[in-house]
């Protein structure tokens, strides 16, 4: 049972990080598009067509190797998983081979196609498991923001009052401020 829950464990830490890498390396991809699709004229303009094509082609190339390395972290748990399975069917076959009096041919053959069909349940099961736990999180959240305490409810002013509050002119005025970019930069 310690060996299952640490595959879920590892499965759940796979799709989150798949995610958020996924995201990461998308990211740029969709502001470029979004930056070239409203700056298209002017990228027209001063001919940078091809600089803006080769930015696309390295940020989806990128976005393509993060692909590829989920897709092979994913596979090689899914070998680890057969590998596993492997051993238990080899073990399967081993025994009902020692025991084949035992046991009737049918039974035997019943037991090996259920032990060759419980790789495939195990992977459902475990996907499963990590996403109701997905969306278990998302109800967990939404409980806690349910019990947060609201904040006091202030009253409406009366239209009297507000406009009694009304600034009279459009006019702002600054006295002896001063603004810093940074904390070590200098006023400006």
């Amino acid at each position: 049972m310690e060996l299952f829950l640490k595959f879920v464990c590892v499965i759940r830490l796979l799709q989150v990080w798949e995610y958020r890498i996924e995201g990461i390396a998308l990211s740029p991809i969709l502001n470029l598009t979004y930056e070239a699709l409203f700056g298209a004229d002017s990228i027209r303009a001063y001919r940078r067509e091809e600089k803006y094509v080769q930015v696309n082609k390295r940020l989806n190339d990128d976005f393509t190797k993060v692909e590829i390395y989920n897709i092979g972290t994913i596979l090689w748990f899914f070998i680890l998983l057969d590998f596993l399975s492997f051993i238990y069917i080899t073990v399967v076959v081993i025994l009902s081979a020692i025991m084949h009096k035992k046991f009737s041919p049918a039974v035997m053959g019943i037991l090996l196609t259920y032990c060759i069909l419980l790789e495939d349940v195990l992977l459902m099961y475990l996907q499963f498991r990590v996403l109701f736990e997905g969306k278990e999180i998302s109800l967990e959240r939404c409980d806690a923001l349910i019990s947060i305490t609201p904040e006091k409810k202030y009253g409406i002013l009366s239209k009297e009052n507000a406009l009694s509050n009304w600034p009279t002119e459009g006019k702002i005025s600054f006295e002896n401020y001063s603004v810093r970019y940074r904390p070590d930069s200098e006023e400006v």
